[in-house]
This record gives structure tokens, C-alpha cells and sequence, in this order.
């Protein structure tokens, strides 16, 4: 098995069970701690995306030098070695500040921000500066992890999140039904799996980078080697942030802890499919980062078109049944036909709005690989002129039903208008042939496929969700079989030539 089909395999192996482990104990917890205390996990979640930003960029930096670092000299896999723990030190200190800060304004933010009765003021704080914890020790997880997948060590990586993801999810919902079902109880156990999870994979990585204990701590003039590159990264991921919660940011401000519980529910299954696209982000970039600094052209377009052809594969089916059946999914995952009914609209929209997103994740590894990073900051500025107030109007007119459309018009958008500039820029050839092969056959068969099968088995009530199933896997297989030939003995498969 080649290098690359390996890492492809063990990311969508681990990164699948993390998402069958994010999804599947959500009940247990609805059932436990109720509808406000998933939207207190959920505005976890806003809190830990939104502290990411400090990084400055230097994570992708040091994800981008760790990628060559097996292709380099001995002196320079020297200088790389001092730029991972140069980098480490940043996201340290980074970390410790970000814990102390949400400590201490924690009575600030209940008080000013969520809206919380009166009564759980208190409990409500408590939590608040459990998370602080938490996010301190989650945070310089993924420049470890960000360092394995430059190192091309995806296997190990793999392994590491799929059996930290089951201890997190699963011991949570051990926690709150053998010891206390409270939110407090829950964000504990966050505390003890990050810290368990940080001391393991630091290890890991200090044993696959050989000169790692013998090299300085720190030197700012190893990190000003990355200077350009990371602070159109930091901006870059500041401005991505800013698109990626702005509407959560919105909610939680706007609406009860209940109702934001509601869309957060939607945001969970809306965005799946995020797991599916980092196995081949993860894989594809580190290899399209080597061929552009051996200067093969040619090698790194056959890799954007192939990676993003994979993406396809597994993203169009999956979020346009997500769409299609959201409120049987929904009843089927919950067996609340409140939150079915509740979210259902929001889900639809955001799943939708995801599969969009997908196309311009592989457009973007190329942008990384060849240090262009500057275009996606005006990209993502001009989004977000447009993305904010159009989530706090289609908010206040329509309320939880208008939330999902910001995430869908801005991915649309992008698609049509944005990527057709990017490739331009980039000077790819055959943008055209990228796009029927990558956006419109996948899509015209998995949704000619999936909702002609929602009309025929309307009919049969509650069995709809189990015999979706079946369309589901049929327009996976005839999406694989347009960029895929299978020889006529079944034992080798090779790609559709595309012109």
C-alpha cells in the first residue's frame, strides 16, 4: 500500500470514529443534562474555536515545515527541530493566558453575555471556569497533532484521536450516569481526557523526531523564518473564525441557551461531514507541499483534481441525505419530535451549506503549498463583510428558522465566485473539467438519486430513515463508478481518465 493511501485510509478511519464518537452519546447527554446544557457545550465549542486564533498562524507554519522535514538535510532538519519547539513554546504560553483570562471574566460573560436565568447564575459561572481549564489544556493539542501530519506519522496520529475520542465521549456519558449528571461533572472530565491526551502525544512526538531533547527550547530567530507565511496565516485564521462562528456568536447572544442548544444540535449532523474532509486534507497537503518545492507543476494539479475528487466522493452523498432526511435523522438520533421538528430546517441548510464548503477545501491545500495565503485573507474579509449582518437580519426576521442560510449563501458564493478567481491566480489548467468532475456530476447523481428515493418511500412512515440507507449507498456507488474503473476480474481500480 503506497504512503499516501495509507495515511488516506488511517485519516478516515480515525477521523470517522472520532465523528461516530462525537455523534452517537449526544442523547445521553440531552437525556442528562438537558437542551441548556448542550448549548453550554456548544458555547464550549465557540470558546476553544475562537482561542485557536492566537496562535498567530504559527501552527500552520509548523505544520508546513514539519511536512519537509523528512526530504531535508541533517542541518536543516537542525533548524527545523529549533522551529517546532521555538513554536511550542508560543502555544504554551498561549494556552496559560487563554485559561486565566476566561477564569477570571467568568462572571462577565454570564452575566453580559449568555442569557441565564437568574437562579443558575451561579452554576452557571462554575462551569464557565471549569472550561477555562479544559481549553488550557486542549489548546497546544493541535500543534502536536499538526506536527504528525507533517511528518506524514497519520497512522500513529489515528490511533492517538480515535482512543482519546472514545475515552472523552464515552467516559462523559459513563460520568454523568454512574457519578453526577450535572454540566459541572461533564466539563471535569473534558479536564482529565485533554491533559491525559496532551502528556501522550507530546511523548509521541518527541520520540518521532529524532534531536528533538538536544535542541534549544526557543529562539526568536527561528521563528522569524516563518514570519510571512504565519501572520497571513494568523490573519487568515482570524478572518475564517470569524465566518466559521459568527452565527453562533450571533445565537448565543441573541437566543435562550435552549434555543441555541436547538441549533447546535443542527451545527453537530449539519457539519459531518468536516471529518470526512481532514483525511484528505491531512493526507493530500503534505504531499502537495513536497512537489512544489521540488518545482513539479504537474504532479501538484493531478493531486488537486484527484484529492478533490475524493472529497466528493465522500462528502456530496452523505450531506445532501443529511439535507433531504433531516427530520427523520433527527427523530431517529434524539427520539425528541420537539428537536426534530425544531431543527430540522436549520440542519438541512447547514448540511447543504457544508458540501459547498468542501469544494474549496483542496483549492485552499494549494494555496498552503505554494505559501499563498495572502489571497485567502481578502477572501475571507469579504465574506465576512457580508456574512455578519446578513446572519443578525435573516436572525431577527426569521428567527431560528433563518439561521442556516448565512452558512449556505457564503458557501455558495464562494464556490461560484471566489474559486473561479483562485484558479486563475494559481494558474491551474482545466478549471472547467474541475469543476463538472468535482462539483456538478456529484452532485446531479447523488441528488437525483436521494430525493427521488425520498419520494418513493414517503409513504412508509417510520421506516423511511433505514430504507434512505439504501439510496444513500447507491449514490455513493454510482459517484465512485463516474471517476472510477473497476477491471473486470475486481481486483484493481484505477481513475477515469478525465481528458
Amino acid at each position: 500500500m503506497s504512503g499516501l493511501l495509507k495515511n488516506i485510509s488511517a485519516n478516515f478511519v480515525g477521523q470517522g470514529w472520532v465523528a461516530l464518537m462525537g455523534i452517537c452519546f449526544v442523547p445521553v447527554y440531552l437525556k442528562f443534562i438537558g437542551v441548556e446544557g448542550y448549548g453550554l457545550v456548544g458555547f464550549f465549542l465557540i470558546l476553544s474555536s475562537a482561542l485557536t486564533l492566537l496562535d498567530g498562524g504559527f501552527g500552520a507554519a509548523a505544520t508546513r515545515e514539519a511536512s519537509v522535514y523528512g526530504a531535508s538535510s541533517d542541518e536543516d532538519k537542525l533548524r527545523i527541530i529549533l522551529v517546532l519547539r521555538s513554536t511550542e513554546v508560543i502555544f504554551w504560553g498561549v494556552a496559560f493566558f487563554c485559561g486565566l483570562l476566561i477564569f477570571l471574566l467568568a462572571p462577565f460573560i454570564v452575566s453580559h453575555w449568555l442569557d441565564v436565568d437568574v437562579s443558575k447564575v451561579e452554576s452557571v459561572t462554575r462551569v464557565i471556569r471549569i472550561m477555562a481549564g479544559a481549553i488550557l489544556l486542549q489548546f497546544p493539542v493541535p500543534f502536536y497533532y499538526g506536527c504528525f501530519i507533517g511528518l506524514q506519522r497519520q497512522v500513529l496520529l489515528n490511533v492517538y484521536s480515535s482512543f482519546f475520542a472514545t475515552v472523552r465521549s464515552a467516559g462523559a456519558a459513563l460520568v454523568l450516569w454512574l457519578v453526577s449528571p450535572s454540566v459541572e461533572s461533564f466539563f471535569i472530565w473534558q479536564c482529565v481526557v485533554s491533559l491525559t491526551t496532551l502528556l501522550v502525544i507530546r511523548v509521541g512526538v518527541v520520540r518521532a523526531v529524532p534531536g528533538w531533547s538536544q535542541s534549544p527550547v526557543f529562539s526568536i530567530y527561528a521563528l522569524k523564518r516563518l514570519g510571512h507565511f504565519a501572520t497571513g496565516m494568523g490573519v487568515s485564521n482570524i478572518l475564517s473564525f470569524a465566518l466559521m462562528q459568527v452565527d453562533k456568536i450571533i445565537l448565543s447572544k441573541l437566543l435562550s441557551l435552549r434555543d441555541f442548544g436547538y441549533y447546535m444540535l443542527a451545527w453537530t449532523v449539519g457539519t459531518i461531514a468536516f471529518r470526512l474532509m481532514s483525511p484528505i486534507f491531512n493526507s493530500y497537503y503534505p504531499k502537495m507541499a513536497s512537489h512544489v518545492e521540488l518545482g513539479e507543476d504537474g504532479e501538484v494539479f493531478r493531486l488537486l483534481l484527484r484529492g478533490s475528487q475524493l472529497l466528493s466522493i465522500l462528502v456530496v452523498p452523505i450531506s445532501l441525505w443529511i439535507a433531504i432526511y433531516s427530520s427523520d435523522l433527527l427523530l431517529f438520533w434524539t427520539r425528541d419530535k420537539e428537536v426534530a421538528e425544531v431543527a430540522a430546517g436549520p440542519l438541512s441548510l447547514i448540511a447543504i451549506g457544508t458540501m459547498f464548503y468542501s469544494f474549496m477545501h483542496m483549492p485552499y491545500a494549494l494555496q498552503l503549498a505554494r505559501g499563498r495565503s495572502k489571497f485567502s485573507v481578502w477572501q475571507n474579509a469579504v465574506s465576512l463583510v457580508f456574512m455578519a449582518p446578513l446572519t443578525y437580519f435573516l436572525l431577527v426576521v426569521y428567527g431560528l428558522r433563518g439561521s442556516g442560510w448565512p452558512w449556505l449563501l457564503m458557501n455558495v458564493a464562494c464556490v461560484m465566485i471566489i474559486l473561479p478567481i483562485v484558479f486563475s491566480r494559481l494558474r491551474v489548467p482545466g478549471g472547467m473539467v474541475w469543476c463538472s468532475q468535482v462539483v456538478v456530476w456529484p452532485c446531479l447523481i447523488s441528488f437525483v438519486v436521494l430525493w427521488g428515493g425520498s419520494i418513493l418511500i414517503a409513504p412508509l412512515g417510520s421506516y423511511k430513515i433505514f430504507l434512505s440507507v439504501i439510496f444513500l449507498c447507491l449514490s455513493f456507488f454510482l459517484v465512485v463508478a463516474r471517476f472510477f474503473i473497476l477491471s473486470l476480474d475486481w481486483k484493481k481500480t484505477r481513475w477515469r481518465d478525465v481528458g
